[in-house]
């Protein structure tokens, strides 16, 4: 069934045999649904009542007026037959490029532009079909694409990345007017109408409605951000033979720019508090932010130090050693950040002192706990620098 305006269409399966029922109906606003098959008379009330939704001036109302409609609710499977219909054909095309990879090479920046389309989405089932895509053909063609190839394929991933933040900060800055309820019924013995012809409680509800969508829409994006940092670390190492220094700088920018984008989102403390308090009320798991963080910096800590570990040269030239002490003091940082500790000036020697503030709460001591794996492996790693000797003390 398809709405436009103030007609809609039903549509039905050209294997019916009734003959009382057509193949492609349109009825106007203005025709007598008692002259019209049966069947289509039933859609004209529940339609009626969606259309004027749409118009309410409740946004949670409208939104779920939009979402209820026929025109945008797909069919009952073909949300899962679109998405393995893709996921195939994506696989097929991978094949075919490969397999006759010497006649249509190309062909190249189509075919990965195509896996990045997949990549760049905001859910994680498309960006899923696009990143196993591609680790296939790079797995595959391996040390047959050449240096510039290989660049083209890093600057594609670079730019799907980055070209996902600002969408996903434009959702994220939704939360900046929103005020969530200290209850799931802040308003329950209340019953007192504003001047916009609705009530307050109805408002709570909107902003708990927009706050479950943000944490949606969280989540999904760090899955994504997270299979991105994936299929760099796993074309890295499948390939590490083939690439050079120029390509492996590009993976380090990939690298560095998700970790810092991770960080900047556990700094949102305030849209944070929103969201888990919006994850209480409703009953639905918090968005993985720390998580994120954590998996973000230790994928980027594992690939500096198999850098410096498996190619001296290229680390030299690269400035590796540096990069992965930065790293390791940020995520020290980071950590000291959590625990509450401040640094103070103290004469006379004025030497940077430590002082710690116990964490309170249960949600922190989790926090901590959850961070102490990353902790731990960048002090081994900081142990083993040169470049940090001189440094470590102060932590």
């Amino acid at each position: 069934m398809l709405i436009h305006g103030q007609f809609f269409f039903l549509i039905v399966p050209s294997s019916v045999d009734d003959p009382s029922i057509p193949i492609v109906d349109e009825v106007g606003s203005d025709v007598n649904p008692s002259d019209k098959d049966d069947h289509v008379s039933f859609w004209i009330p529940l339609l009626t009542g969606l259309s004027k939704l749409t118009s309410d001036p409740r946004s949670a109302i409208r939104k779920s007026a939009l979402e209820d409609s026929p025109t945008s609710a797909p069919h009952s499977e073909g949300s899962a037959w679109d998405s393995e219909t893709s996921a195939i054909a994506v696989q097929c095309l991978v094949d075919l490029f490969v397999n006759f990879f010497n006649v249509i090479r190309s062909q190249l920046p189509s075919v990965v532009s195509i896996l990045m389309g997949f990549i760049r989405s905001p859910v994680k089932g498309p960006a899923s079909t696009g990143v196993a895509a591609l680790l296939c053909l790079a797995g595959e063609l391996g040390g047959r694409i050449s240096e510039d190839e290989y660049r083209e394929i890093f600057l594609s991933l670079k730019e799907a990345a980055a070209s996902l933040l600002p969408g996903f900060m434009k959702v994220l800055r939704i939360m900046d007017d929103i005020e969530m309820p200290e209850s799931s019924h802040p308003f329950a013995d209340v019953d007192v109408s504003s001047d916009h012809g609705f009530r307050n409680d109805d408002l709570e509800d909107g902003n708990l409605q927009t706050a479950a969508y943000v944490v949606s829409r969280v989540k999904g994006h760090i899955a994504v951000q997270l299979l991105i940092v994936q299929v760099v670390s796993d074309i890295y190492k499948a390939n590490q033979r083939f690439l050079s220094a120029a390509n492996v700088r590009i993976l380090i920018d990939i690298f560095s720019s998700i970790a810092s984008h991770a960080h900047q989102l556990n700094s949102e403390t305030d849209v944070l508090k929103k969201l888990l308090k919006a994850c209480s009320i409703a009953e639905i798991s918090d968005p993985p932010m720390v998580h994120f963080e954590n998996e973000s910096y230790k994928n980027y800590l594992d690939f500096l130090r198999d850098l410096l570990d498996d190619n001296p040269t290229m680390s030299e030239s690269l400035n590796v050693e540096a990069q992965l002490a930065a790293v390791c003091e940020k995520i020290l940082q980071i950590y000291l950040n959590c625990t509450g500790s401040r640094t103070v000036q103290q004469n006379p020697a004025n030497k940077p002192v430590m002082h710690w503030i116990l964490p309170s709460g249960s949600a922190k001591k989790e926090e901590l706990a959850e961070r102490t794996t990353l902790l731990l492996s960048a002090l081994r790693t900081l142990c083993g620098v040169s470049t940090a000797q001189e440094k470590f003390s102060v932590f």
